[in-house]
């Protein structure tokens, strides 16, 4: 779908089935909106209007099941990741309006396939120990660019926490703090930079019904079943998403 048009059929159907996937993989586990859609909203639309539509689809699920873990909310221990975040956002979008449609495939293929098969991979994750306050600033200014360019504020947090081993409430609550905030400024710059259009407008009104109702059964799933296996299936589908993404690219 080029700018400026208007999604088909089968555009409005890979639209919908990647913001209500999107949505059960956010309520579960408090990020992944766009590992999860970026893997089919690709294929209807340009990464010019993917990312930010990634942002708001991420930030009205985010608004929808932070209810669920308010108690837990750090906003101390999410301080330094918001202001690296901040600071890593315009650079974000800055690359996103100068990459290739097909660079930008290729990179989010690579995140799909790199990130999933290092949280698989890594049964207990080495520790970084004690972490320091600027390499908090640095992890959420590298946040920051993902989120700008892609709405990918999460993977590079969710590593970190693995790192520090973090509790599951806290990594849960703090992520989803971080993500939030950084979603905010993120829908701004693209405001600014004019990339909130009328037709992104039209997506996220398609799109956001889709996602919350995908993040309400996200929730309960997070609430009633074992998280970590659902979790494992879900990083088995990224993979064969992300190599789905790159391999018609490299052939």
């Amino acid at each position: 779908m080029d700018l400026g048009s208007v999604p088909g059929g089968t555009d409005i159907i890979l639209l919908l089935a990647g913001a209500f996937l999107a949505g059960i993989v956010t309520g579960l586990t408090g990020f992944g909106t766009a590992l999860t859609a970026m893997a089919l909203w690709l294929y209807a639309i340009t990464p010019v209007l993917a990312a930010p539509l990634v942002a708001f689809c991420s930030l009205a699920s985010h608004f929808f099941t932070v209810r669920r873990i308010w108690p837990d909310m750090d906003f101390r221990a999410a301080a330094p990741f918001v202001l690296g975040g901040l600071a890593g956002i315009p650079g974000g979008v800055w690359l996103l309006t100068r990459l290739s449609p097909d660079n930008f495939k290729l990179a989010v293929g690579a995140v799909l396939i790199i990130y999933p098969v290092f949280m698989l991979a890594t049964r207990k994750p080495p520790s970084v120990g004690l972490a320091t306050r600027p390499a908090e600033l640095v992890i959420g200014v590298v946040s920051g660019i993902c989120g700008g360019f892609a709405g990918l504020s999460g993977p590079i947090l969710v590593i970190w926490s693995q790192l520090c081993q973090w509790s599951k409430q806290r990594a849960r609550s703090v992520l989803q703090l971080i993500n939030m905030m950084i979603l905010m400024i993120a829908i701004v710059a693209y405001a600014i930079r004019g990339l909130v259009s009328t037709e992104l407008l039209t997506l996220v009104a398609l799109c956001v019904p889709a996602t919350l109702c995908g993040s309400w059964i996200g929730l309960r799933l997070y609430e009633r079943i074992d998280q970590e296996s659902f979790k494992r299936v879900v990083l088995a589908l990224l993979i064969a998403s992300g190599l789905g993404l790159m391999l018609p690219r490299l052939l």
